[in-house]
Order: C-alpha cells, then sequence, then structure tokens
C-alpha cells in the first residue's frame, strides 16, 4: 500500500498528527519502555491492513532512537551533609526531543567520560590540595587525617575506612599517580554543598585484577574539603577525557 492510500484510509490530518503522536514514549528513569503513542494509535486506527501501520512503527522507532515526545519518571536522593538526612523525591515531566540521543546511549563504548578542560581550577585545586595532603599521611602512615576528614554514610564506618587506607598504603595506589581530570557535581541549594570528583592515574593489582584510575569524590562545603567517597577503576575501564 502507498502512502497516498494511507492517507486516503485515515486522513491527512487525522494521519499528521498521528505521525507525530506514535514517537509518544514513556520513559523511566531517562529510558524508553513503552510506546504509548503507537499502542494508542494501533487502538485509535482500529483493525487495518498491516501496510497502514508500518509508517506509525516507524516513527515510534524514531521515538525510541531519540527524536520524540516523552512522558518521563525518575527519582533521586540526595543526603544532607550536616544532618545526614536523606531527599527522595520523584519527579515527573513532558518533554520534545530531538537527535539520537538514546541510541547514541545505547551504542556508546564503556569509557567513562571525565573532564581536564581548565575550568573550575578553585575547585580542583581544593581538591588537589586535599589529595596533596591525603598523599602525606600515606607516607607517614598516618590515617588520622583520612578518618578524620571523612563523610560518613551509607553504612560506612571509620573500620572500613581505615582498612582501605592501610589497603592504599599497601598498593601504593595514590603515590604511583598523577592527576587526570574531574567531574563536577551540583546539589539543590538547601544542601549547601558542592562535589567534585578527581580521577588519578594509579598502578595498583589486588586479587590477580590490575586497576588504573583512582576516583576521589570530595565535598567542597564552604572551602572544608572533606572525602566522601573513593574507589578504583579495573584497567578495561577505559578513559575518556575531555579537554
Amino acid at each position: 500500500m502507498k502512502m497516498r492510500e494511507i492517507i486516503g484510509t485515515i486522513g491527512i490530518v487525522k494521519f499528521l498528527i498521528l505521525m507525530l503522536a506514535s514517537t509518544s514514549w514513556i520513559m523511566v528513569q531517562h529510558f524508553p519502555y513503552v510506546p504509548i503513542g503507537l499502542l494508542v494509535i494501533l487502538y485509535f486506527v482500529g483493525k487495518q491492513e498491516l501496510k497502514v501501520y508500518l509508517p506509525f512503527i516507524v516513527m515510534s522507532v524514531i521515538g525510541f532512537m531519540g527524536t520524540g515526545i516523552y512522558f518521563n519518571t525518575y527519582s533521586t536522593t540526595r543526603t544532607m551533609l550536616a544532618t545526614g538526612k536523606t531527599f527522595n523525591s520523584q519527579h515527573f515531566g513532558i518533554s520534545y526531543r530531538w537527535g539520537m540521543g538514546i541510541l547514541t546511549y545505547l551504542l556508546k563504548d564503556d569509557r567513562v567520560v571525565i573532564f581536564n578542560d581548565g575550568k573550575l581550577f578553585k575547585e580542583i585545586a581544593l581538591g588537589q590540595a586535599y589529595i596533596k595532603e591525603l598523599e602525606s599521611s600515606l607516607l607517614e602512615n598516618n590515617s588520622t587525617f583520612m578518618l578524620e576528614s571523612f563523610v560518613y554514610q551509607n553504612g560506612v564506618t571509620k573500620s572500613k575506612v581505615e582498612e582501605k587506607f592501610n589497603e592504599m598504603q599497601k598498593g601504593k595506589w595514590l603515590l604511583d599517580g598523577h592527576y587526570l581530570g574531574y567531574l563536577y557535581w551540583v546539589y539543590p541549594k538547601k544542601m549547601n554543598h558542592k562535589e567534585i570528583s578527581l580521577f588519578y592515574k594509579i598502578n595498583f593489582e589486588k586479587n590477580g585484577k590490575k586497576y588504573t584510575t583512582a576516583i576521589y569524590r570530595l565535598v567542597l562545603d564552604e572551602n572544608q574539603t572533606k572525602l566522601t567517597q573513593f574507589d578504583a577503576l579495573e584497567e578495561s575501564r577505559q578513559l575518556k577525557i575531555e579537554k
């Protein structure tokens, strides 16, 4: 069936409206799961030849790839430093997007994207100053600095942090490295703090696995730098550094 025959069957105005509507998807956590537009259209158009549905199916696929109308629901969780209080919130929204963003996401490689573009030099300097002091404490075999400047939340205890400190010292995962880049995190104003993750090159082995990147997530709270998370990436997880 040719396009003009389909339009003749449905009508030009209805055809155009349904073509646009067929790009509609319900998204959960920013990913499309339900082709709501296509489902409504199949019901609305009723029983037709398969070729009548083909243009709408194509538009629904385009919607899945990243161009269309989206009804999105997602949740966020944030923790206040001062009180430890956790904020959980559910968000709903409708938007129209262009491009192939979802397809790009599905086809992307496994590289972690970070930045080393010269911006946020003040925040980076604060973080690097903390890392430098942490490096000194490792050389001195003194975990006091790390233990007293760590943000304890989500079940993390001093004994767990000290265990990690000893592991870092034994593996020399910081002393072998150099700064690679950052990720910056801005929380809602009522939480009154910002965070930055600094990435360092390391050469560290544990249980037969080689780790090549150390990550330090630091809280910049009224110019008082504190460590809130730290981890290491295996050699298989490569970085993409945006300059």
